[in-house]
């Protein structure tokens, strides 16, 4: 049994029209084909990909990225959406191998794939970094904080600070120079050398010190680095409470018209370098240190810490009062007994000296 199959139409063979319907359906399948990876590029350039409530959005580069990483990276951080249609963009522009330097960045919740990877392109040398120090007391941990923050190293920011021509151009001693370094959270750029950010915060330093806070200082009788100084040791003593440090400063400022020794527990600390030290004995007393305010009269040559502003600021602003001594307060997680008299501050010792055993004694039946 056989079957015969005609595929012959009455003209015989394929209409030109079938033909040609043929033909338009494979070019448009070919084209498809080949033309989906542009049209897919395409739409991922102008895939608006920032995620963002407001209409720019600062974002903080933490480290060092490539291209080829930076996608999944601000994905990662929620900055934007799809990591995927930015590294499509940045592949076709040939960015994957450029690197987004450390630094704060601003991008536009406006700007498409196009305009995210071009803009991060043209920024991805100038990161701004945020430089933030507190707690500092001596060059080399200042030097490592800034070191750290910066492409600039520990050695070049120690190099400068304790070279006495640099600092004698800045009009500070060796000593001293210390004192032009307010603690705050700065924005400088990641590439900027030492000296160029020594110069940003020496900036800082002038905009605080405005020609009232100068008259302040001539009026106390101090210069600007004395006044620091001075903050230092008043920051040293009461860190905690510092709706206290205006009274504080002006307890030390009696004791220097006095011509009293300051006899500050804080400068022995620093004196001896052990900043383990939590209770002063008769033995740091002893270190023959010009840092040690029970050996010497007047101001340490240097500040002991890197005072805040608000604690220079309780120097220039001191409390005018008779007090020439202080003793820690109980029961009141910081604050001082101030007395006018030796024999006052002995009663607020004892005082305090009783508390603090019976607090002791408590604790250690607990």
């Amino acid at each position: 049994m056989s079957v015969e199959v005609n595929i012959n139409t009455k003209g015989g063979g394929l209409s030109p029209k079938r033909i040609v319907a043929i033909l338009l359906t494979l070019i448009v399948g070919v084209g498809v084909v080949i033309g989906y990876p542009y049209y897919d590029l395409y739409m991922a350039g102008e895939d608006y990909n920032v995620v963002s409530e407001t209409e720019n959005l600062k974002i903080y580069v933490e480290k060092e990225v490539k291209f080829s990483e930076l996608g999944n990276y601000m994905e990662e951080k929620g900055w934007i959406s799809d990591g995927g249609s930015f590294l499509k963009v940045a592949e076709h522009k040939k960015r994957l191998n450029a690197i987004m330097l450390p630094g704060l960045q601003t991008i536009s919740k406006n700007w498409n794939n196009k305009e995210l990877v071009n803009q991060l392109y043209l920024a991805k040398d100038k990161g701004e970094v945020r430089l933030t120090f507190n707690n500092v007391r001596l060059k080399s941990e200042l030097a490592k904080r800034l070191g750290e923050s910066t492409s600039a190293t520990e050695q070049e920011f120690l190099d400068l600070l304790t070279d006495d021509e640099y600092c004698a151009k800045k009009g500070f001693s060796a000593e001293t120079i210390m004192t032009m370094f307010l603690p705050d959270t700065y924005q400088v750029y990641y590439k900027s050398g030492a000296e160029e950010i020594i110069l940003k915060l020496a900036d800082e330093y002038k905009k605080f010190w405005s020609d009232e806070n100068k008259a302040k200082a001539t009026a106390l009788g101090l210069t600007q680095s004395e006044v620091s100084i001075l903050a230092s040791i008043v920051q040293a003593e009461q860190g905690q409470k510092t709706d206290e440090q205006p009274r504080i400063a002006g307890l030390y400022l009696n004791r220097i018209r006095k011509g009293m020794r300051l006899e500050s527990d804080p400068t022995l600390v620093f004196a001896n370098g052990d900043f383990s030290i939590t209770w002063v004995k008769d033995i740091h007393k002893e270190k023959d240190s010009p840092y040690n305010t029970y050996m010497y009269a007047g101001l340490p040559p240097g500040p002991i810490n890197l005072p805040a502003k608000h604690a220079v600021q309780s120097v220039l602003d001191a409390e005018e009062h008779d007090y020439i001594f202080m003793c820690a307060k109980p029961k009141t997680g910081g604050y001082h007994n101030f007395a006018k008299t030796y024999k006052q501050h002995l009663v607020y010792a004892r005082e305090y000296q009783k508390w603090n055993r019976e607090r002791q004694k408590k604790s250690k039946k607990k």
